[in-house]
């Protein structure tokens, strides 16, 4: 139910209309806190907060990856851009940055499913051609196959970074 005003509420009656008033829903469970008073006043359903949880194990010994970016960061801040790489969660504006800015000073670590159709003409020849000739950037993208690594490269990162386009309220960091 993530959304603002009118089209929060358009969902919102359409929602009401074709599952609230059915019997075997019994209760609303939403991402974002801010509706939960909001839904409770409009609907007799039970309405609770659920948050996002993750498996906090860490890999031992670290992923490959993890190694690799010790090696390589030289003192360097890691900015990381993990899970789904798609333009909605800002990787075209990343890809922008690393053309046109100096990012010397900065480590940047690309994981994850990657699916360029989402992406500009300009960034798919980015990450086809000149994405390997920047010295201070990781692209592996590939989905990470067990939650401990995902963990750990996380946690080898120093700024975690996901851009959203129109999507204010979940992180959906590993979609």
């Amino acid at each position: 139910l993530a959304g603002t005003g009118a089209l929060f509420r358009a969902g919102f009656l359409w929602l009401r209309n074709m599952v609230l008033k059915r019997s075997h829903c019994k209760a609303i469970a939403v991402l974002d806190e801010r509706y939960v008073d909001w839904l409770r006043l409009r609907t007799d359903k039970q309405v609770v907060a659920y948050p996002e949880i993750t498996e906090v194990t860490i890999s031992d010994p670290p992923p490959e990856l993890v190694r690799l970016i010790a090696a390589r960061r030289s003192g360097r801040v890691v900015v990381g851009l993990l899970g789904a790489l798609h333009r909605r969660k800002g990787m075209g504006l990343l890809i922008d940055i690393l053309q046109k800015e100096d990012t010397s000073g900065f480590m940047f670590v690309l994981v994850g499913s990657c699916t360029n159709e989402s992406f500009l003409p300009r960034h798919r020849t980015f990450l086809k051609r000149e994405i390997q000739q920047h010295n201070n950037v990781i692209f592996s993208p590939q989905p990470v196959p067990l939650d401990s690594e995902f963990n750990a490269i996380v946690e080898a990162c120093d700024v975690i970074y996901g851009v959203y386009r129109d999507h204010l309220h979940s992180s959906n960091l590993i979609r």
